[in-house]
């Protein structure tokens, strides 16, 4: 809940920093598109669907630089390293989280403003 009224007063204090209005509405839903747009693509590269496009490129990297012992053995470590992979996976839901966060504080402040525009 905290997160949720940081972001508010943020955007609030940046209002009654800059003073323009129209500045803000358009920079406010910018970030919220760039923000929902990271989280997308966070999202997409996560899934496995592009996993047969870049399994074919690792095979062909392999086929012209072969790994040597000491990688494979090193990969496979940290494939089994499994307080490093719930790292790992908390930290990407933390971004994700206060990616989507972002992007919806920050349209919704960019339509209330848009809106508070209309009637002045």
């Amino acid at each position: 809940m905290l997160k949720h009224v940081f972001f508010i007063l943020a955007w609030f204090f940046i209002i009654i920093v800059l003073k323009d209005i129209l500045f803000i509405t358009d920079i406010a839903f910018i970030v919220g598109l760039i923000s929902l747009l990271i989280v997308a693509i966070i999202h997409l590269t996560n899934s496995e669907l592009f996993y047969l496009f870049f399994k074919g490129f690792r095979i062909i990297w392999e086929w012209v630089t072969p790994e040597n012992r000491g990688m494979k053995r090193t990969e496979e470590m940290v494939k089994q390293d499994y307080s490093l992979q719930r790292f790992k996976k908390s930290f990407h839901q933390t971004v994700q989280k206060l990616l989507i966060w972002t992007g919806v504080y920050s349209i919704a402040i960019s339509i209330f403003l848009s809106i508070l525009q209309a009637y002045n």
